[in-house]
């Protein structure tokens, strides 16, 4: 059985629903809305520019060159992190790999995840990590849920070590409804969208893909986007 990823399919979709919480995070309109809710006219006061915003994306595959080519053209600086070093992108300001980490997280405005369910990655984020971050800083997951433990977010969110939390992805799946997590004002969900076919072109890109790999098979050539095991 030979086994093919789906490479780059959901890119574009993903990044996009990444800069639509980031855009309703750093505008605070996820709390206007509910504000609204609450027939609540209340001034939430200070947001922050798109123009020269420090943003930091953690997980530079598909879907984070993606979203930094976005970042970079409306004139954030952008900080990249990947697992192994590359080449810097032209779009891309500064690039680390994971273990130094730290320094690009420390002074950002935003930080953006899109790693893999990998061992590897599984609680990445502990509470030491986050108390690293400024207390203003951002931060959207839209990678997988195993980053951190639903203990750590919850203190996190608490304690409102950063300013907020948006979360596409979670460690359980779905949220229990009793669970309290859909209490905290400074936590935005999203029940894990961000990457399904919501995009026209996504299912597009999905289909020529497989007739593509389909062709290729029946003409014994080799296959694109062969998953192997990770070194």
């Amino acid at each position: 059985v030979i086994l093919t990823n789906a490479v780059d399919v959901h890119s574009r979709e993903v990044a996009e629903h990444i800069l639509g919480m980031m855009m309703a995070m750093l505008k605070k309109i996820y709390l206007y809305r509910d504000n609204q809710y609450d027939h609540n006219w209340h001034d939430e006061l200070g947001v922050k520019s798109i123009e020269g915003l420090r943003v930091s994306i953690i997980g530079l595959g598909d879907i984070g060159k993606c979203l930094a080519k976005i970042c970079h053209n409306m004139g954030m600086y952008v900080i990249g992190i990947k697992r192994k070093m590359i080449d810097k992108p032209d779009y891309v300001d500064e690039l680390y790999t994971n273990e130094n980490m730290d320094k690009g997280i420390e002074n950002v405005d935003v930080i953006v995840t899109v790693l893999p369910g990998t061992k590897e990655n599984t609680h990445l984020f502990t509470l030491d990590t986050f108390k690293k971050m400024r207390k203003d800083t951002i931060l959207i997951n839209a990678g997988r849920g195993n980053l951190y433990s639903e203990e750590v977010l919850k203190t996190v969110l608490e304690e409102k070590i950063i300013q907020a939390i948006g979360m596409d992805v979670f460690e359980v799946e779905p949220i229990a409804k009793d669970n309290n997590l859909w209490d905290y004002k400074n936590l935005l969900v999203t029940p894990h969208v961000a990457g399904y076919f919501h995009l026209e072109s996504a299912r597009d890109k999905y289909v020529d893909l497989i007739e593509e790999n389909l062709r290729r098979y029946i003409n014994n050539e080799d296959l694109k986007y062969v998953v192997t095991e990770r070194e």
